[in-house]
């Protein structure tokens, strides 16, 4: 037969000491659902289960920061920039007035 019961040593996690997990459908298979505390700090934890047949695993629980993605500013995390909106405005001006000057030169003159 499977085995009936396993716990996760929680210490390493500022958790309980044996955590016990709850059986699935399928036999051997186990689930368990905690909060890690905010005093944690992110990294890679070797986290161990110990079934009750004697038997144990050790597994990996990576914990990630929390909080919003670390990605730079942006063009609109300040708001419209005014003054950079009216000075690519006015180079679009000058370079569509550039292109209409150059188009009406007879050709051949440099």
């Amino acid at each position: 037969m499977g085995v009936r019961s396993a716990d996760v040593a929680g210490t390493v996690l500022g958790l309980d000491a044996q955590i016990p997990m709850t059986p699935g459908t399928t036999s051997g298979v186990f689930s368990v659902s905690v909060t890690i505390p905010t005093t944690i700090s992110p990294g890679t934890f070797l986290v161990s289960l110990d079934c009750a047949d004697g038997t144990s695993s050790v597994v990996q629980l990576v914990v990630s920061p929390t909080g919003a993605v670390p990605a730079g500013g942006g063009s609109t995390s300040r708001g419209v920039n005014r003054a950079l909106m009216a000075t690519g405005g006015g180079m679009l001006v000058i370079g569509a007035a550039g292109a209409l000057i150059l188009r009406r030169r007879p050709d051949g003159l440099p």
